[in-house]
């Protein structure tokens, strides 16, 4: 006889469940074939709309309880070629209220009660902890949105940040956000060293210039100016129009005569940075002066070679022979100036380049006296203009630009006879 003759079926297999039985999770043991033999208390309040589930095949009771038929599928699969299970997460609706198991399962072995061989195995209730996990993901969810949206604010209050600072003094913007004068509003009586400029006769510059040039004038100008303004220790605090205002002590100051001293530099440096830029200026219109002339000249050049070649072919036409003498430019009212005037005009030209303004100055006159039907006399009354505005003879300049305008209305110069009508104004 074999030992398990010699007990009871029923109280061994009560005996080896005694464990179960008192567990906290929802056990059942099964026969190989996975036909339940017996359940604990728990399993049924666990599951108490199951009923009775003896002798049920399991894999119907997981159907019954509504678990996906891919996981039953596994639990077989696992149970039948690895001999054990784990399904970490088994989601069940009971009585409308989802709660989150796994499930544990294990065939046995004993060989000694034969009758113990088969399937043991326990849902644990792990409700409370998906809870916890659900939460604790929700909890870094909005720890990652709140972090978005802190950058987000942040970028949005660096851009606002740069922003103004193209509109306000650096000694207001370091104060505004470094907070070194706290959220409190205070009032306080301060002597300041006020500085105000403005370019003389605006008006009359803003009459004969176009908008996008005079924009292009003033931001250089007040740029060129907030820089030095700046370099000194100044507080900006507006432009309005042309004028820009400035004052000392205020946030930061070092004394009342040292203002006063500092701003009086500023004011000078201004002042000889204004005498740079105006014969930087000068400079510049210079060389598109003589950039000009030299297209001028060329095209000119370009224009009698066309008429000497119309000249000669019409000769040709008409039976005569060419004559290189004959057929000179000069010959022709409408076609050319002189033979010497663009040699008088390049000899004073070149002396106004060279700087030497009263022989320029003279040799246009002389020009303008002795070749009456020269192409270049508006550009030679243009230079004798500009011999007067290098010299700062502002009103004679002023009167020959206006000739350029009055007697030449198709020239190339009216519009930089216009442009020094303007800085004449200004001056």
């Amino acid at each position: 006889m074999k030992v398990e003759d010699f007990f009871s079926q029923h109280n061994i297999i009560d005996l080896s469940f005694f464990n179960f039985s008192n567990a906290i999770t929802a056990a059942y043991f099964a026969k190989e074939n996975l036909e339940i033999l017996k359940i604990n208390e728990n399993f049924r309040k666990f599951f108490p709309t199951l009923g009775n589930v003896n002798n049920v095949y399991f894999p119907d009771v997981l159907e019954q309880l509504g678990i996906p038929g891919q996981q039953i599928e596994q639990f077989v699969e696992d149970i039948s070629k690895k001999g054990s299970v784990l399904i970490p997460q088994v989601n069940i609706t009971i009585n409308g209220e989802e709660r989150v198991y796994s499930l544990l399962s294990a065939r046995t072995h004993d060989d000694s009660f034969s009758y113990l061989n088969g399937v043991q195995g326990q849902f644990v209730d792990r409700t409370a902890e998906w809870e916890l996990r659900r939460e604790r993901e929700e909890l870094l969810e909005q720890k990652i949105r709140d972090r978005e949206i802190i950058e987000e604010k942040t970028r949005q209050l660096e851009s606002l940040a740069t922003r103004l600072a193209k509109y306000l003094s650096p000694q207001i913007y370091q104060s505004i956000f470094s907070d070194q004068q706290g959220t409190e509003v205070r009032h306080a009586r301060k002597n300041l060293t006020l500085f105000f400029s403005d370019i003389v006769q605006f008006t009359d510059l803003t009459d004969t210039m176009e908008p996008e040039r005079l924009a292009s004038v003033i931001n250089s100008y007040l740029s060129e100016m907030s820089i030095i303004a700046l370099e000194s220790g100044g507080t900006i605090d507006k432009f309005i129009g042309d004028a820009i205002l400035v004052f000392f002590g205020d946030p930061e100051s070092e004394g009342e005569t040292e203002d006063a001293l500092k701003c009086v530099e500023m004011a000078l440096r201004m002042k000889q940075r204004i005498q740079e830029l105006q014969k930087e200026n000068q400079a510049l219109r210079n060389e598109i002066g003589t950039l000009q002339f030299e297209s001028n000249r060329s095209s000119d050049r370009q224009r009698e070679l066309y008429l000497d070649l119309d000249q000669r072919l019409q000769t040709i036409e008409a039976g005569g022979t060419s004559s290189v003498a004959g057929a000179g430019v000069g010959t022709t009212a409408t076609a050319a100036a002189k033979p010497n005037d663009a040699e008088a005009y390049q000899a004073a030209f070149d002396q106004l380049k060279q700087g030497n303004y009263d022989k320029a100055r003279a040799g246009f006159t002389d020009f303008l006296a002795s070749y009456p039907k020269s192409q270049l006399r508006d550009n030679a009354q243009y230079w004798l203009a500009e011999t007067h505005y290098v010299s700062k003879s502002f009103p004679a300049a002023l009167d020959g630009f206006q000739l350029v305008i009055s007697q030449y209305p198709a020239s190339r110069k009216i519009p930089d006879a216009w442009l020094k009508i303007g800085y004449c104004n200004y001056e």
